[in-house]
Formats: C-alpha cells, sequence, structure tokens
C-alpha cells in the first residue's frame, strides 16, 4: 500500500511539468503592467539590453571613424573623398542613429553637405543640408567650423525647406496597423495621411511578427500621393528580439504572430496588456465554452479508484505560471 501512495505521490510532482504556463507581453506605452515580481529573467532581460547597447555602441563606432577620416581629408582639400566616407556611414547606421544618436547623425549630414558643396557639388550639398533639416530643422551648423560660403548654403537650405508646404500622403502596409517613424517621429500607425514636406525622409515602419522596413521616402511636388509597403515575416530570432524589447512590443500582435511566440516560449496562451487599457489573448476564449478543466474532473471520477487517482494526479493543470515580457 505505501508503495502505491509513493508512485501516486511521484505521478502528482511530474505533472508540474505539464503545467499550463501564460506569457504575458506589454505593448509599448501600455500604462498598467503585470503584478510586481513576475517576468523574464534577469539573465534575459540583461542579454536584450546589452544587444541593444551593442547596437548602438558600433554604430557609433562606425560614424565617428568616418568622421575622423573625414576631417583628416578635409584638411588635406580631399572634399569628395571625406564626403564619400561620411555618406557610406549614413547609409549603414542611419536607422540605429536616428532614433540613438541623432546629434552624431547631424554631424555627418553637417559634414557631408560641406565637403560636397566646398568640392564643387552645389546639387549634393544642398540634398544633404535638406536631410539634416527634416531631421531637426532647429539644429544650426556647429559654429566656426566651416566656411562662410559653406553656412550661407545651409542658411539658404534651412529658409527653404521651412518655406516649403506639405503634401498630403497616405501611407498603408500590408499588414495594417504598423507603427510609422519618420526621420525618427512617432506619426502614428497604417493606414495613415499626413502632410510631408518635399525631399528625402527616413522611413521605417514597424510592426510585431514582421520584419521592420527602413529606407528613403522621396516626397516629390505634384508626385504620388499614396504608398503601400509590404511587411516580411520576421525569423524565430527577430521576433524573440521583439517579445523582449525592454520597452515592450512596438504594436499589438495579430493571432497568427501570437501563436508563433506561444510556441517559441513553449506557453498555452499569450496575453498583450495594450496601451488603450485593452488586453488581447491568444487563445481567444470561446464565449460558450466550459471550464477548461472539467475533461479532467469528469475523467478522474469515471475511472477506478487505484486507476483514476493516479490519472487524475497525473494530468491534473496545476495554476497558471505567468511570466511577463519587459
Amino acid at each position: 500500500m505505501k508503495r502505491g501512495w509513493a508512485a501516486l505521490a511521484l505521478l502528482g510532482a511530474t505533472s508540474v511539468e505539464a503545467q499550463p504556463r501564460v506569457l504575458v507581453l506589454r505593448e509599448a506605452g501600455a500604462q498598467h503592467a503585470p503584478a510586481s515580481g513576475e517576468g523574464l529573467s534577469d539573465d534575459v532581460l540583461r542579454a536584450a539590453r546589452a544587444a541593444r547597447e551593442a547596437t548602438l555602441l558600433r554604430a557609433r563606432g562606425g560614424a565617428e571613424a568616418a568622421l575622423r577620416e573625414a576631417r583628416q581629408r578635409f584638411l588635406g582639400s580631399e572634399f569628395l573623398a571625406a564626403a564619400a566616407a561620411l555618406e557610406a556611414a549614413i547609409e549603414a547606421h542611419i536607422d540605429v542613429l536616428i532614433a540613438g544618436d541623432r546629434g552624431l547623425l547631424l554631424s555627418l549630414l553637417h559634414w557631408a553637405g560641406a565637403c560636397r558643396r566646398l568640392g564643387g557639388e552645389g546639387d549634393a550639398a544642398r540634398a544633404r543640408f535638406a536631410r539634416a533639416v527634416l531631421i531637426a530643422p532647429e539644429e544650426p551648423l556647429p559654429t566656426a567650423t566651416f566656411q562662410p560660403e559653406v553656412e550661407a548654403e545651409f542658411e539658404a537650405v534651412r529658409r527653404d525647406v521651412s518655406a516649403l508646404s506639405g503634401e498630403s500622403q497616405t501611407l498603408r502596409s500590408v499588414p495594417s496597423g504598423a507603427r510609422i517613424v519618420l526621420d525618427g517621429r512617432d506619426e502614428g500607425a497604417t493606414p495613415l495621411t499626413l502632410r510631408v514636406t518635399p525631399g528625402v525622409h527616413h522611413l521605417r515602419l514597424e510592426h510585431t511578427g514582421f520584419r521592420p522596413f527602413t529606407g528613403a521616402w522621396r516626397i516629390e511636388p505634384g508626385g504620388p500621393s499614396e504608398r503601400e509597403v509590404v511587411l516580411g515575416e520576421a525569423s524565430s530570432e527577430a521576433l524573440r528580439g521583439q517579445v523582449e524589447a525592454p520597452d515592450g512590443l512596438v504594436t499589438r500582435a495579430d493571432a497568427a504572430t501570437l501563436a508563433r511566440i506561444a510556441g517559441l516560449y513553449r506557453v498555452s496562451a499569450v496575453r498583450v496588456l495594450g496601451r488603450d487599457g485593452g488586453t488581447d489573448r491568444w487563445p481567444t476564449p470561446s464565449p460558450t465554452q466550459g471550464p477548461a478543466l472539467w475533461p479532467w474532473w469528469v475523467g478522474a471520477g469515471v475511472l477506478g479508484v487505484g486507476l483514476g487517482v493516479g490519472l487524475f494526479f497525473y494530468f491534473r493543470p496545476e495554476p497558471e505560471v505567468v511570466f511577463v515580457a519587459p
């Protein structure tokens, strides 16, 4: 008899391994949060923050190296070679710097414009200056750094950009609901109609579960007034990065993405706390569905005393284990 009860106790203990687990996520900007003390492990959070900081550190390193090279070439009057080095750094790191170190990005654009102007390429210089003005309209050139003709060119571009009226543009995405970041500013979610100043802008679209889109958005007077971007599905590694982002999910996730997240983290359910106060759940509970535990109780009651009790302890779901993304 003692051996029988020991076997039943062992079966009950092993049932803990099969208990349902719920992953609770938070949309960026959500005002409410899960109960304190519930969270991903400190190792996971540290790794996510370290990866983010390492990416910014690499971008800063590349940008600062390009600036050092450009200044050396500038002193040797190699203006176009200096501009080429700066522009390569801009294209490689603009997506990180526009969010993480806008001042450094503006330095790259200012120096690139100055080098193009001194190298005799006025149109290219104005394009670099215009891009800097669109990102930070009130930011001037660094004082006592460039020749008077460069300063005059920059001020002329700033006046011209300020005088331009915005073009009405409708931006759509597939799927819809993507977060729009234009020149580093959060503009809302797709589909959205907004007024955009003519020129070359930096556009980023982000949607949980999908690869972000980044690229230049050229607005020309009288040009196309609509743009649609199709987002590709994020890899498993990229999706983990989105889930573990310190600021929370960039957008609410659709049902298919929540199912993918559940599979990645081996949980039975996922809940998302939204910035609007709502909550998304996967799987979606059915309003007519009975309690999820009733099959186990019915089975335990029907089976025989010995085998029934054993199966009950083996299959009985324990209380949910909830862990929370940042």
